[in-house]
């Protein structure tokens, strides 16, 4: 076990075997830490588990979207939010932000400026490319790649082998091609059924439900069903498969939809 003096450890910590803690490295009270577990220019809250194998903190060696986007500083510690558990062997590269009581599943991988909610999960051997949002109470199940610069709103429940899309055209090894890196955004309560593909600048309206193995490649209108290669709309969400009223109260600031919704005639079969 190697740890840095200069770290900060608070009270009731536990350590494994084989641990490095490096020099600027936080971590609050009552954190378990596992064996070979490695901590660099992070921030532990109190009541965090983290597994064996798992890095915090990784330097990014490649910066492919610095130069591109404003805001961002590379050095940024990595924030890991109180009583969130983070599973074996997960990466998590610094300038990640977690919030609490969320767990991060086996093998994830989380680059730059990830910032994630409270209590979401994010799956086994799921990636996200940075520079992105993730929100509140999402479940983003097993081997879900979330594409760099997209965003992914509260309660969102997205299943296994979902693709997020963030380049067209692809310009590979063509820098003669401008391309505009923009993903798609999810919006509140939405469901994606497995395989399902969301393209470029693509918005899915809220608690839409998007079926397996289905390729979204333009805008969702709200309480949509959509399935299909392309995707194209079935029917609107049956009122049993909303989101609680309690939730989408509080979401909604006490009406059950968003301002100008029934106006716009898509709670319309």
């Amino acid at each position: 076990m190697a740890i840095n003096p200069n770290a900060k450890i608070g009270s009731g910590v536990e350590f494994g075997e084989g641990v490095i803690i490096e020099e600027g490295v936080e971590i609050g009270d009552k954190v378990q830490i596992g064996n070979r577990v490695t901590l660099r220019n992070c921030r532990i809250g109190s009541g965090v588990r983290i597994e064996d194998n798992s890095i915090i903190g990784y330097a990014t060696r490649t910066g492919g979207f610095s130069h591109k986007l404003d805001g961002y500083t590379q050095r940024e510690p990595a924030i890991i939010g109180e009583g969130t558990l983070i599973r074996t062997g997960a990466l998590i590269y610094q300038s990640v932000t977690i919030g609490k009581n969320s767990w991060i599943n086996h093998s994830a991988v989380l680059r730059e400026h990830t910032r994630i909610g409270d209590h979401t999960c994010i799956g086994t051997m799921s990636d996200s490319e940075g520079y992105n949002t993730i929100g509140n109470h999402v479940l983003i199940h097993s081997q879900v790649h979330l594409c760099a610069r997209m965003t992914v709103e509260d309660y969102v429940f997205i299943a296994p082998f979902c693709v997020f899309a963030n380049g067209n055209p692809m310009g590979y090894a063509r820098p003669h091609i401008e391309v505009p890196e923009e993903g798609p955004i999810i919006r509140f309560g939405v469901q994606m059924g497995v395989n399902a593909s969301v393209m470029p600048r693509v918005v899915v309206g809220y608690e839409a439900i998007i079926a397996p193995s289905t390729v979204v490649h333009k805008d969702v209108a709200p309480l949509s069903v959509m399935a299909g290669v392309p995707a194209r709309k079935l029917k609107t969400v049956a009122p049993e498969l909303r989101m609680p009223l309690n939730v989408r109260h509080q979401y909604y600031q006490g009406s059950d939809d968003p301002p100008g919704v029934a106006e716009a005639g898509v709670l319309k079969k």
